[in-house]
């Protein structure tokens, strides 16, 4: 038996909804506003009156658990695939290509490629400095004046001390003798003429000559 339509007697159908959003029916398309597809629904997701929705489900069955976004369900998850390609050799008459090996992942995270090939020949470093310093270099001014005296006053009073020894075993007549600290001669600082330092392996040392 029905209830009569009274107040209080019929019930909200809103009761136990947790949806309220409505579907998006309007949008722009080449500057113009266009109607989506028709299989759209209402409020909530509940169909229209006459409208017949065709269920989105997958062949797959679903696992369990709640559904996950993507870049949470397949965080740090990549495929690995082997390939390669050929590369064209200008250089020599005698090959025309070569193949190079060649890694490729997957991101399943956000379904981006990367491709990881192995560097072909190796740069020359000094090629690349001579590079570098050949687009560097700037025409010579010679009206433009070259201070001397600035180097010199920035660098006034500055003073470079090392600490050295005199190995004299190599030299034709040197006298492998061992100096104590009590010599006075070893304590008294020594001041050399403004000239270039020699660079030679037999006076560095820890290398043998």
């Amino acid at each position: 038996m029905a209830l009569p339509f009274l107040p209080g007697n019929n019930f909200s159908k809103n009761l136990g909804k947790e949806k309220f959003h409505k579907s998006h029916h309007f949008d722009y398309v080449n500057r113009d506003v266009a109607k989506m597809m028709e299989d759209k629904a209402g409020i909530g997701g509940v169909p229209l009156p006459g409208q017949d929705l065709t269920p989105k489900n997958s062949v797959f069955p679903r696992g369990e658990g709640a559904n996950q976004p993507a870049w949470v369900a397949f965080d740090k998850q990549v495929l690995s695939f082997n390939g390669y390609f050929q590369e064209s050799v200008v250089e020599r008459r005698e090959e025309q290509y070569r193949v190079r090996p060649c890694l490729i992942y997957f991101y399943l995270e956000d379904d981006s490629i990367q491709s990881s090939a192995p560097d072909g020949t190796p740069n020359d470093p000094y090629a690349d400095h001579r590079k570098a310093l050949d687009e560097s270099m700037q025409p010579l001014r010679p009206y433009e004046r070259f201070d001397t005296l600035k180097q010199f006053l920035d660098h006034d009073r500055h003073v470079l001390r090392f600490y050295c020894f005199w190995m004299t075993q190599t030299a034709c007549l040197g006298i492998p003798e061992n100096w104590y600290s009590t010599t006075s001669w070893l304590m008294t600082p020594l001041r050399y003429e403004k000239s270039y330092l020699p660079i030679l392996d037999e006076m560095r040392p820890g290398i043998p000559p």
